[in-house]
């Protein structure tokens, strides 16, 4: 954690000349998805939205054509990819297209799938084999459990059943799945045994991963116990879908279950931290540090929120909670280094912001200024590495997106043609 405040001004203006025309912002055609039926058939006067992983506010609602067909067009270019969701009854089916996904049919002057630079991007989503599931099997000491069978029972149409056995692992795999609006029904089987069952949501297309623990599971036959919500949050997180996923950890936060209710206090909050709702997410995290006390990386985001709102004795307060739950506060050489950026001595800057990377690697502003300062003083291949891992940490900052255009031009800069 830095102390004081953060000394920024300035920091940007280096690059300006460097980005040129790989800032500007681009502009895809569209998209035209293809969508087949879990029977085969084209799927017809489904609603169906593409949203932005980028830009909360870009989402673009239509409805199939008789073709099975979403066609959207003039739609920005998202860094981060899109969200595609399609109504079926029973259920909603969500895939996520990003760059380099194997079922885009357009390419780059690469040649490689891309969604950012082609006219039209063209997608085939078929739900026959729409959803698989991997994951391992253990007992409850954690061993894991071979030659077990693993049943998936689809909810929409039970007499579909799907079968694999764990190896030597306790690992299994099983593959194109047809889409399920209600779910399937997991169980693991082992002879003398009584199963476990557990009902899963599908939270979207693609792999899914589900282990049996069994020092966790459901046993027996006692009534399978739907995914909770928490879960769901945390893959859509995972996958950037913060929109998506601070809906699901609303739902988990009125849950009457102890862990899926603080798994869903800590979910939204970093969703709202990602969407760059600050005050609510100081709010969030206020909330579960209340809830559930003693986490000291929430307590460090705390100060983070309450020193760019302003809110100083807050801060101060807080600072004092993270250095009496174990947090080290971090703040000189950072400052020193920004202080000399700013005064335009990037050479003096360059030792002091080092050093405040390796005080906390998870500083993101930290990785930022020492970017720019290798940028002043021609360490380019420093640049592209600090300016990823700047990236990294805050993919939905405000200004990601300039840095991210900006990172081939610095690459190039630091193996320009016919060097090493």
């Amino acid at each position: 954690m830095k102390t004081g405040t953060a000394l920024r001004g300035g920091i940007a203006a280096g690059f300006a000349l460097l980005l040129g025309a790989a800032a500007q912002a681009q502009i895809i055609k569209g998209f035209d998805i293809t969508v087949i039926g879990v029977d085969g058939k084209p799927l017809a006067g489904a609603k169906a939205t593409l949203q932005s992983l980028t830009t909360e506010s870009a989402a673009y609602t239509g409805v199939t054509d008789a073709h099975g067909d979403y066609v959207q067009t003039g739609i920005p270019v998202s860094p981060k990819g899109f969200k595609f969701s399609v109504e079926v009854s029973g259920g909603t089916a969500v895939r996520y297209i990003r760059e380099g996904d194997a079922d885009l049919q357009s390419r780059n002057d690469r040649g490689n799938p891309d969604i950012a630079l082609s006219a039209i991007n063209y997608i085939k989503i078929d739900l026959r084999r729409a959803t698989s599931f991997q994951g391992v099997a253990k007992d409850g000491q954690g061993v894991p459990i071979a030659g077990a069978k693993v049943k998936a029972v689809n909810q929409d149409d039970p007499a579909k059943t799907f079968e694999a056995t764990t190896n030597g692992k306790g690992e299994y795999a099983i593959k194109e799945l047809p889409f399920a609006g209600k779910g399937y029904q997991l169980t693991l089987e082992r002879a003398g045994q009584p199963p476990v069952v557990q009902v899963v949501s599908i939270p979207q297309l693609g792999g899914l991963s589900f282990d049996f623990d069994l020092g966790k599971a459901v046993t027996g036959a006692q009534t399978a116990e739907i995914a909770n919500p928490a879960a769901e949050a945390r893959t859509m997180y995972q996958m950037e879908d913060y929109t998506g996923a601070l809906g699901k950890a609303e739902e988990a936060v009125k849950s009457d279950a102890g862990d899926t209710r603080k798994a869903g206090l800590l979910i939204k909050a970093q969703c709202l931290d990602r969407l760059g709702r600050a005050a609510e997410a100081l709010a969030a995290f206020e909330a579960f540090n209340a809830a559930y006390p003693g986490n000291a990386d929430v307590v460090g985001v705390m100060v983070r929120l309450a020193e760019a709102a302003g809110e100083t004795k807050k801060a101060e307060e807080y600072k004092k909670q993270y250095v009496a739950l174990g947090g080290k506060l971090t703040a000189d050489n950072y400052n020193k280094g920004v202080e000399a950026l700013n005064a335009g001595r990037a050479k003096e800057a360059v030792p002091f912001l080092e050093k405040a990377v390796l005080d906390d690697p998870k500083d993101a502003d930290a990785h930022k200024a020492l970017a720019t300062a290798y940028a002043q003083t021609g360490n380019y291949a420093g640049v592209v590495v600090h300016l990823k891992e700047y990236l990294k940490l805050r993919p939905d900052a405000s200004d990601a997106d300039q840095w991210r255009a900006a990172i081939p031009t610095f690459e190039q800069m630091a193996h320009p043609k016919g060097g090493k």
